[in-house]
């Protein structure tokens, strides 16, 4: 498709920003840094009010000023401020012409500075957090003079923000943002870990102390995924300015989810007929709020809750980098493109069929009349998969990696064909028209079609598992949106009339069908976690030690208590539980646990209960002990539509 760009896409095209305008964006950046930075106390004694889930968590009038006004605020802050590096070396160097394609490169950039500066910081005297943190401001204060430098010579980049939709889309992620942190606080900050969530917080927090991701990934076997590890940088940028808490590791999912917006209109208008309207957005942003309600509340391998820090946060920003990278392969901005590319790898292990996906999409499209770009998304796999392939011989242990391409291609046999619940994942999570709009698309529109192709390929593949689990299918939860909107602007403009509201209904009745049985929040493995003394290993400088008592856990509470999901025992994972005893405990705090080394002797009052590895556990009371072990908490916590997915992968493990 040839179309002009829209009016006000030309617009921003040629606009300039006078170096005298520069000051009111400057002073945002200015702000946003001075809130973020002493908006820190504001984010840490929020996490301090777990108690308030007990009761009517998700609305607490008694602390409407801190909850809904001062925490988002202090949170879109250090949004800002991540990007602010990103955005101002893009601005200078890649020239982006309008605003979703600068907060996509501002984004992609400030990614790779974390990257890079981490194990710089490592390396400075002091603490590596705070370390990253000057390291941050020196990029960006740096950034900012020669953006300077260059104005003042006359060579001012394009202003991104010069047209009015532009700034309008950029307001509506503020409030976006600022909506999705109050109607979440308990979700944020509230909830306990689950082994996933302490996965995704322990892979950014061990940034602090080692050059790459470090984390037990079996057996005292350490070390980290080559296709799962993306999201231990950004986790670790907000440790380091918030502090090793929850939110750190949770924060990063309303930042890509707000990011997504661009991201996705980018695809949708490219070489499209228009520019999406304003009401057309605001039926956009409805579809991310479906989405934000799937992946929040039902995408979880834990049966009791689910938890922000992953998978949501894992899987969403890895269609964030995918739908950049896809951008970048059809704007031709092929560096670009590369670094999203290798960054889509390292978000997920399903990233090669993702863009195995671009290349076969596009072949079946054009045929090798776009060789080039199928070179490029060729090139990507393969450089990808040879990656993996190195990781794999330096580790050198045989069955580490869970996420290798043999284990994933194991998954597929024999085929499960009869599991009817699995459409649901792909139905509903697009708001149901999306979802049905994939036939119509057709090979003229090569980028509809091509990302139509690779949401086929990635379904089809996830749904023919042996087992699988709803967050695996996020792709097809995304993808499709693409698709119809593509639809809905270039192919079927007599129709905009009436499928507007057929959406919007659509999407309404998915969100309502998606919430949960329950909206309780989970304070099980902390209570547990609070009543545990480990006096042995030293959670900041001895974790592998720590990790290894740890275990002790099996010998209070079952181990393999999800596979009699959904009638299953309570229980946690010795990751989490290490988490919460290792933590500074509340006044008052009363001890029923003892992990030490198994040589000492024993507590007095306290009954062994199990030794194992030079590690002994003991008890004081066996009364709470059991009381611990029968909370009163629903078992199941995802939606009917959703749930049989869950049950069919535990009752094929039982």
């Amino acid at each position: 498709m040839k179309n002009a760009p829209p009016a006000s896409h030309t617009a921003s095209l040629v606009s300039r920003l006078p170096f005298s305008a520069a000051l009111t964006p400057a002073a945002v950046l200015a702000l946003s840094w001075l809130v973020a930075l002493t908006g820190r106390p504001v984010i840490s004694r929020v996490a301090g009010l777990h108690t308030l889930s007990a009761a009517s968590p998700y609305f607490r009038p008694d602390y409407a000023g801190l909850l809904y006004l001062l925490t988002p605020l202090v949170v879109i802050a250090s949004f800002v401020m991540f990007l602010t590096p990103g955005g101002l070396l893009t601005l200078a160097l890649s020239r982006p012409r309008q605003a979703g394609e600068w907060l996509v490169y501002a984004f992609g950039a400030s990614l790779g500075l974390v990257i890079l500066l981490t194990p710089i910081a490592g390396l400075l005297p002091g603490p590596a957090d705070t370390g990253l943190l000057w390291l941050w401001a020196g990029v960006s204060t740096a950034a900012a003079a020669w953006l300077v430098w260059r104005t003042r010579r006359g060579d001012a980049p394009p202003w991104p923000l010069a047209s009015p939709a532009d700034r309008r889309r950029l307001l509506a992620m503020g409030g976006a943002v600022w909506l999705a942190v109050a109607l979440l606080i308990p979700k944020l900050f509230w909830e306990n870990f689950n082994l996933d969530g302490i996965e995704a917080f322990e892979f950014g927090r061990s940034l602090s102390t080692h050059l790459l991701p470090y984390w037990e990934l079996k057996d005292s076997v350490f070390g980290f995924y080559p296709n799962f590890f993306l999201f231990a940088y950004p986790n670790h940028w907000f440790t380091a300015l918030f502090g090793p808490i929850e939110a750190a590791a949770r924060l990063p999912f309303i930042l890509y989810l707000v990011l997504l917006f661009p991201a996705l209109t980018l695809l949708i208008e490219r070489n499209s007929a228009r520019r999406l309207a304003a009401l057309e957005e605001a039926i956009l942003w409805l579809g991310l709020a479906l989405f934000a309600v799937v992946q929040v509340f039902n995408t979880n391998y834990e049966p009791f809750y689910t938890d922000l820090a992953e998978t949501a946060a894992t899987d969403t920003l890895w269609m964030l980098v995918f739908l950049a990278a896809a951008y970048t392969l059809w704007a031709e901005r092929f560096r670009w493109f590369w670094l999203f590319g290798l960054y889509t790898y390292a978000a997920s292990p399903g990233a090669l069929v993702l863009l195995g996906g671009l290349a076969v999409g596009l072949f079946l499209a054009t045929g090798l009349a776009r060789l080039r770009q199928i070179g490029h998304a060729v090139g990507v796999a393969v450089v990808s998969l040879a990656l993996g392939q190195l990781h794999g011989l330096l580790l050198a242990v045989d069955g580490v990696n869970q996420f290798s391409a043999l284990n994933m291609l194991r998954r597929l046999y024999p085929p499960h064909l009869t599991g009817f619940a699995r459409l649901n994942a792909l139905i509903f999570p697009t708001g149901i028209l999306p979802a049905l709009a994939l036939p119509l698309v057709r090979r003229r529109d090569t980028l509809a079609w091509t990302l139509a192709v690779t949401a086929a390929l990635s379904f089809g593949l996830t749904y023919i598992q042996t087992w699988t689990s709803l967050h695996q299918f996020t792709p097809a939860m995304v993808l499709p949106v693409v698709v119809f909107w593509r639809l809905y602007l270039n192919r079927f403009p007599a129709w905009r009339s009436r499928l507007l509201p057929l959406l919007a209904i659509g999407i309404a009745v998915s969100l309502w069908l998606s919430l949960p049985p329950h909206f309780q929040i989970n304070q099980t493995v902390r209570q547990f976690g609070q009543a545990t003394e480990f006096r042995l290993g030293d959670y900041n400088t001895a974790y592998e030690e720590a990790v290894r008592a740890s275990r002790l856990l099996y010998a209070l509470t079952p181990e393999d208590y999800r596979l009699e999901y959904p009638n299953q025992p309570w229980g946690t994972d010795a990751l989490a539980w290490l988490y919460y005893a290792t933590r500074p405990k509340p006044a008052g705090t009363v001890i029923n646990y003892v992990v030490q080394p198994a040589s000492d002797p024993p507590p007095d009052g306290a009954e062994p209960v199990a030794v194992q590895d030079g590690a002994a556990v003991y008890v004081y009371n066996r009364d709470v002990w059991q009381a611990h072990l029968q909370p009163d908490i629903p078992r199941v916590a995802q939606s009917p539509l959703y749930e049989p997915i869950l049950r069919h992968t535990y009752a094929f493990f039982y």
